[in-house]
């Protein structure tokens, strides 16, 4: 029986279902991250690990500079005070972010370019911003404190997904830009002089500043 979820959600979830999943405790070392990887006091970073209701790996982003980190006088934050060394416990953040399964197994029903089961759960995050060779810790959330995170989680989580999928196609329709823009510069500089490539300038100026103004 696997014993890594409390409590054991079984059987393994084979249909795909939009669904919130209570989680009151995990085996340790489940869930890795790439933290190390992003940085001093990064804007977010990956957490892998296992879905608790169809089992199958995923991961998920941790946005941590749209979270409001948790008071530091909440009990579960004095908790993971204790986990870190006396000079650092200052610097911790503590924070809760919501999962979304993420895997790439086929489920029945899931809508067309869905991944996942549909299952969402929250984990409480306590990471050092400013340390970069110091791994997140992970907690699971109680069940008289998830309720207050549920909400603006889900929020945050569908937000800064929107903001990347417009990231990620601006810098598409960037590149397809720069491309064209390059080869007319090319012929413009030998036939239009300085006026010809003002012109040119201002419209890369519109096709590239306007979009982000809108994210």
């Amino acid at each position: 029986m696997d014993a890594k979820w409390e409590p054991l959600i079984a059987p393994n979830k084979v249909d795909y279902r939009v669904e919130r999943v209570q989680v009151d405790g995990f085996s340790e070392g489940l869930f890795s991250d790439d933290r190390l990887d992003q940085g001093i006091d990064p804007v977010g970073f990956h957490i892998n690990g296992e879905c608790p209701s169809c089992k199958h790996e995923t991961t998920a982003l941790c946005a941590a500079k749209y979270i409001a980190p948790d008071s530091k006088e909440l009990e579960e934050a004095v908790k993971l005070k204790t986990a870190y060394d006396e000079s650092h416990q200052e610097d911790l953040v503590s924070l809760v972010t919501v999962l979304r399964c993420a895997c790439i197994k086929s489920h029945t029903n899931a809508p067309a370019n869905t991944f996942g089961c549909g299952t969402e759960w929250l984990l409480r995050v306590s990471y050092l911003p400013q340390v970069t060779d110091s791994h997140p810790k992970y907690l699971p959330v109680p069940e008289n404190e998830s309720f207050k995170y549920w909400s603006p989680a889900d929020n945050i989580a569908a937000a800064v997904a929107g903001s990347l999928s417009a990231a990620q196609a601006i810098a598409k329709n960037w590149q397809a830009f720069l491309t064209g823009f390059l080869a007319i510069l090319g012929v413009a500089s030998v036939v239009g002089g300085r006026n010809t490539l003002q012109r040119r300038f201002e419209s890369l100026r519109s096709h590239l500043v306007s979009p982000l103004l809108q994210l």
